[in-house]
């Protein structure tokens, strides 16, 4: 029996969701490197800035929580008999009131660890102002998911675009600020966030019929799914942090180099897999009935050809013209053994690109189930042969290796998570996923390579990437159709609206 096709209508919302999504991650994050540019602008370098962004480091851990909240409590909210958004925000208040402690209640014993003998006045008073901010964020998270499962992405792409673009205009328009108003201004722009994410999901929630509230066993239950929800997204900070310490071990600017490639790399996962996680998981775990993963399997394959498609371009034209773009957007800043070392970690790390394509449909999956904990458990070992690699590589190597190991790992999770799921069928699976990988990127590299190793000059090789671009749509239109088909059908969904 064929599987039944969504209605035109909701194949075209599908996609301009998809859209919508992809533009507001995309606005959000390069707001992020805006903020980071502008703070250099307005304060320098000097130790006040070094002890805001120490107490920033920590809050990130909770920022990252925060923003897992958008997929992993979407399949709690698919559920016929989920809570409602005003009954869940007690398991958030639970995570808030905790994360106080070390923010707030050990303000002055953290300054000192993460400052030492610094600014620690300047670390202890921006450590509260994030937990104000960390707060917002996670009522913001956690209504973020029950707009997902109602299908509705639009306001919540405004409210995150804005919350993330405010700092920003403060920043720039404040006449004489100090260092603190940077904290300052992220808790205005997270509370209106917040506020405005949970008003709409609090309009769009209700208790289901005959459904008594949990109440605070409920809150607490809810709470530690949210945290355990949170661990890949917190071990993916925590793998960073791991390479750019043996990074650091290497030559001078090495960490800065790193830095820049990942960040590349993590704008392509969040602009691909990331946006179409979040628009499909409502729909995949409401549709599956939590026993067969046969039904699974066409949403996984289909999620990691879009990301693969997506990314390869992306990552060919960096081959071919990354020294040329690199020089023009950091302004000659950067010698070019240092952008060539940028070129080089971000196409090592298109295996991460890739792997996060695989990983979110089994994970939801798994959280539709309640396996929490054994998400996090995968998270933690891929983490564990993360640290061991890069030990292993050593600050000797070129950075091309440690990028190399993160795609490595990142690997070792989906394939984790896909055992999850699938467990006797999964080297089946894993199998189909990566082929469905590789054929885009065995397409890429005979359309970009050649070009990278004969284009030699500035305008050359910028239009040498635009031919390859345009080379490498015509063969997937050709001799992919499988990958074409979905692309060619999104477009028209969105010019339809």
């Amino acid at each position: 029996m064929s599987e039944p096709v969504a209605e035109p209508r909701a194949q075209d919302q599908h996609a301009l969701n998809v859209l919508i999504t992809s533009v507001a991650q995309l606005g959000t994050m390069l707001s992020g490197g805006l903020l980071a540019v502008v703070i250099a602008h307005r304060f320098g370098a000097t130790a006040r800035t070094d002890a805001m962004f120490a107490a920033y480091s920590t809050y990130s851990v909770l920022l990252a929580i925060a923003q897992s909240l958008r997929l992993t409590m979407v399949p709690r909210f698919a559920q016929a008999d989920a809570a409602s958004f005003v009954e869940g925000l007690r398991g958030v208040a639970i995570v808030v009131a905790f994360s106080a402690v070390p923010l707030v209640a050990l303000g002055d014993p953290m300054s000192r660890l993460l400052v030492g003998d610094g600014e620690r006045e300047v670390a202890r008073d921006a450590l509260a102002l994030f937990w104000l901010a960390a707060g917002a964020q996670l009522v913001a998270g956690y209504g973020a998911a029950q707009l997902a499962a109602l299908g509705r992405f639009g306001s919540t792409a405004i409210a995150y675009f804005l919350s993330a673009l405010l700092p920003v205009l403060l920043l720039v328009v404040w006449p004489d600020p100090g260092i603190l108003l940077v904290p300052g201004a992220i808790v205005v722009g997270s509370f209106v966030c917040g506020t405005a994410v949970a008003v709409l999901a609090a309009r769009g929630s209700h208790r289901p019929a005959g459904r008594a509230g949990d109440g605070w066993r409920g809150a607490w239950r809810g709470a530690g799914q949210m945290v355990a929800g949170a661990i890949g997204s917190v071990t993916w900070q925590i793998a960073l942090v791991v390479t750019l310490g043996v990074a650091a071990r290497s030559d001078d600017g090495a960490v800065t180099v790193y830095t820049y490639a990942f960040f590349g790399a993590s704008l392509v996962a969040g602009v691909t897999s990331g946006a179409i996680s979040m628009v499909i998981a409502a729909p995949i775990t409401a549709a599956w009935d939590r026993r067969d993963p046969a039904p699974l399997l066409p949403a996984l394959l289909g999620l990691t050809r879009a990301t693969a498609v997506l990314a390869v371009p992306v990552v060919g034209m960096g081959l071919v013209c990354a020294d040329e773009v690199v020089d023009v957007v950091l302004g000659g800043s950067l010698s070019p053994e240092e952008i060539d070392g940028i070129r080089d970690a971000f196409v090592a790390l298109l295996g991460l690109m890739l792997a996060s394509g695989m990983s979110p449909v089994p994970a939801l999956a798994a959280y539709a189930r309640g396996w929490f904990g054994a998400v996090a458990g995968v998270a933690l070992a891929g983490l564990a042969a993360h640290v061991a690699m890069s030990l292993a590589v050593g600050p000797e190597r070129d950075l091309t290796w440690l990028a190399v190991v993160a795609s490595i790992s990142s690997f070792l999770v989906a394939g984790g998570t896909i055992w999850l799921i699938w467990r006797a069928q999964s080297p089946r699976v894993m199998a189909s996923a990566a082929g469905a990988a590789l054929q885009p990127v065995a397409l890429g590299a005979v359309v970009f390579v050649p070009v990278a190793l004969l284009v030699p000059t500035t305008v050359g090789a910028i239009a040498g990437a635009l031919v390859a671009a345009g080379a490498y749509a015509l063969g997937i239109r050709l001799l992919l159709p499988a990958y074409w088909g979905p692309l060619e059908d999104a477009v028209r969904s969105v010019l339809r609206r």
